[in-house]
């Protein structure tokens, strides 16, 4: 059985893009996370400085959803 996929995670240098892949996962992202507005780079992906970057991926994971790196990286 394979796991939904909620978030895809994706390095650019120093700032890390998280992209949700359902509609629930979007919906936690806006609701939960605190992004500010400039932090949506389009209506499908928000980016965050690397340094915060791992420490996000954990509390995404730990809040129940499952990130996974991008393949393209």
């Amino acid at each position: 059985m394979t796991q939904t996929v909620h978030f895809v995670v994706e390095p650019h240098g120093t700032v890390v893009t998280f992209t949700p892949q359902t509609k629930n996962a979007r919906r936690f992202a806006s609701s939960e996370l605190g992004l500010a507005d400039w932090q949506w780079l389009s209506p499908e992906t928000f980016a965050v400085d690397h340094r915060l970057a791992g420490d996000l991926w954990q509390a995404i994971e730990e809040a129940g959803w499952v990130v996974v790196p991008s393949t393209q990286s």
